[in-house]
């Protein structure tokens, strides 16, 4: 009897525990789907100040114009689901939180936002933190140690790929492509702030995509370049054709943005794969593929044949107004973002208020173009020194073109991109997905890195 009361109690405790295994799996991949289709989304749209795009629809309005859609309810499913895998964590010894060379200054830096924020009501900062955090902790808990990566590389080509058909088509017709439910601006050259070149005297419309800014296009597409380039080894079929289509294709919506610090930030990247390639060739002798590099610089080769006057006109200021303009104006802010880390320096003027403050030194102030400069003036000096501490710490090791050439080529990028764009900051939407992405790379084994798989 007693036998056979064991016996009941031990089917009993494998069913159950077969149960929970089973429920934990179906939720972990649900929670997968749904980070991807709200990466897929995040990226692929534009929602203008809350206004338009993806996250609007079914939507009810809020005070201000506001719109918050079905969709919008996507990222508290994955914070409950990740708060779920935390609270599985001490039976599974699952939990870890990220490289420290990244972790430690976020966490400061969440400390900094938090204790200004709630007391100077940067109500919307602070949410784009929590967005931060959530992308970040979800790469790494998501997709731990022997991650299903084809989904999330098949997303990123998606959204290379789309982007890039848009900014063709924006560059092509010189005019939107009827894409506002998306959250396509309306453009034309001619319209005032609408991002142009001139071509002699005519204005030029820069490719936009489904983005704001051309700038933002630019970097976008350059950083998710990045992430994607390692991946066209270990993937195979109709996804390997696809992350292929996205290179090149990419590649020309990065030229088309007509953006100076992404074709930069893009070469920055390069800089870093060809010295890893090299340090790699001199311990294995493994040449590496040139065929598609080479495939790569043909679109550069041929697009500035095609517009010749267009891309030297972006790096030749002199007689060209408009770029005289752009250069004087970014001139005049950086001091300025000086001045006021001086006169603030403890706690700063406050995110998102750098323009208001800047206009008191001068009238016509913008916004300054250099983020570690914006971080400072906005957060004060210990702002300003988290920052660095967060672009340096990743890239301070010995390992760091064997093991890390992936996340060090999308760092660089973003390094080259801060010195020369207000973003990307952990502080708006698309800056906190893709700074999130780029952060927790450096803790998950990203194809390319860590032994070079895939290089």
């Amino acid at each position: 009897m007693i036998k056979s009361a064991s016996s009941l109690t031990a089917v009993t405790t494998a069913r159950s525990w077969f149960m929970h295994q089973t429920l934990s799996a179906w939720l972990l991949t649900g929670m997968r789907f749904l980070w991807l289709l709200f990466l897929l989304l995040a990226l692929l749209s534009h929602s203008d100040g809350g206004r338009q795009g993806p996250f609007t629809w079914g939507g009810v309005g809020l005070p201000g114009g506001w719109r918050v859609g079905l969709l919008s309810l996507l990222p508290l499913l994955l914070a409950v689901g990740l708060v779920w895998r935390w609270w599985q964590a001490p039976r599974t010894n699952s939990w870890s939180w990220g490289s420290g060379r990244v972790t430690l200054p976020l966490v400061w830096l969440t400390l900094l936002v938090m204790v200004n924020g709630v007391a100077w009501g940067w109500h919307t900062a602070v949410l784009m933190l929590l967005l931060f955090w959530l992308m970040y902790a979800s790469l790494i808990h998501l997709f731990p140690q022997h991650p299903p990566w084809h989904g999330l590389i098949a997303v990123i080509a998606v959204v290379i790929i789309l982007q890039t058909g848009v900014a063709i088509a924006q560059f092509g017709l010189q005019r939107e492509v009827g894409l506002a439910w998306l959250g396509e601006p309306v453009l034309t050259p001619f319209a005032r702030g609408i991002s142009v070149v001139m071509n002699g005297e005519t204005p030029w419309l820069r490719a936009y995509g489904l983005n704001s800014h051309p700038n933002r296009l630019g970097w976008k597409l350059v950083l998710l370049w990045w992430m994607l380039w390692p991946c066209r080894h270990i993937v195979t079929g109709w996804l390997r054709a696809g992350v292929w289509l996205a290179l090149l294709g990419g590649m020309a919506g990065i030229l088309v943005s007509l953006s100076r610090s992404a074709w930069l930030a893009w070469l920055g990247g390069a800089v870093v794969w060809m010295l890893a390639d090299w340090v790699w060739w001199r311990r294995e002798r493994v040449r590496p593929s040139l065929l598609l590099p080479a495939l790569i610089l043909l679109i550069p080769a041929l697009f500035v044949l095609a517009y010749t006057p267009l891309v030297v006109g972006r790096f030749s200021p002199p007689g060209n107004t408009l770029e005289l303009l752009s250069l004087s104006e970014r001139l005049r802010d950086a001091p300025l973002a000086w001045q006021l880390m001086v006169n603030y320096p403890w706690r700063g003027v406050g995110l998102e208020q750098f323009r208001q403050a800047a206009t008191v030194l001068h009238p016509q102030a913008g916004l300054v173009h250099v983020t570690p400069l914006l971080v400072g003036a906005e957060l004060g000096v210990p702002g300003f020194l988290v920052w660095l501490w967060l672009l340096a710490a990743p890239l301070l090791r010995r390992d760091l073109l064997v093991n890390f050439a992936p996340q060090t080529a999308v760092w660089v990028a973003i390094l080259i991109i801060s010195l020369l764009q207000p973003e990307p900051t952990p502080f708006t939407m698309q800056g906190a997905i893709l700074f999130g992405l780029a952060a927790a790379l450096w803790s998950a084994p990203w194809p390319g890195g860590l032994g070079r798989a895939g290089a």
